[in-house]
């Protein structure tokens, strides 16, 4: 470490020690700064970790190209975007995603519920975007019918995957494929996938018209 860098590290835990002052004796500083440091550091290495993850799989290439936090959408300067994207993640705090739960489908849940809310174009349903919970039940239990393992599972029109990981349910699936035309559908698919512990080598999504181009 420079001289420079070793001055502005003492500064910035001089700066943190000074919101401390009062709140707690001060030999209790150490414990709270070193604490704080640990875990910006653990921060800091998963961020680094997922970008070079995302950097080099295609499997994550431009899965958050909908996703525009500079959009002036958010607000017109960027403490106005920080301050809604806040509010935001506050809200998201309080949901419990159920990770331990195999049966737990949030964010099938999460989308069946905004497109039923705040479907895009006058007449819109769900339906037309997303197979309902108990259809999706049925249709796997029909597919793997006295079958405990299926080599691959494939849906043409995959949507956000949803189908896929219910088959999953119902027997181990060696790979996953899928194929949606929608660019957002299709990110969420992915995302959905992942988000239940499908590694990206088992799965195969394609953005793309099944009929012109399956």
């Amino acid at each position: 470490m420079t001289e420079d860098q070793k001055q502005k590290l003492e500064q910035q835990l001089w700066n943190i020690a000074n919101e401390l002052r009062g709140k707690m004796a001060a030999d209790e500083f150490r414990d709270y700064i070193l604490g704080f440091i640990f875990y910006k550091y653990l921060s800091e290495k998963q961020y680094l970790f997922a970008n070079k993850l995302l950097e080099t799989e295609d499997d994550f290439n431009q899965l958050f190209e909908d996703l525009d936090l500079g959009s002036t959408k958010l607000g017109r300067s960027p403490n106005a975007r920080n301050a809604l994207i806040a509010k935001v993640l506050s809200h998201l705090d309080k949901i419990d995603f159920a990770l331990e739960d195999a049966n737990a489908d949030v964010l099938g849940d999460a989308y069946e519920y905004l497109i039923s809310q705040f479907a895009s174009g006058a007449g819109k349903k769900a339906g037309e975007f997303y197979t309902p919970q108990q259809v999706s039940k049925i249709l796997a239990k029909i597919v793997t019918l006295d079958k405990t393992r299926l080599k691959n599972a494939y849906d043409p029109t995959c949507g956000t995957g949803s189908l896929l990981l219910r088959i999953a349910r119902e027997a181990k699936v060696g790979e996953f494929f899928g194929q949606e035309l929608n660019r957002t559908t299709y990110n969420l698919a992915r995302m959905n996938m992942i988000l239940h512990d499908v590694h990206f080598s088992r799965f195969d999504i394609k953005q793309e018209d099944t009929l012109e181009h399956p």
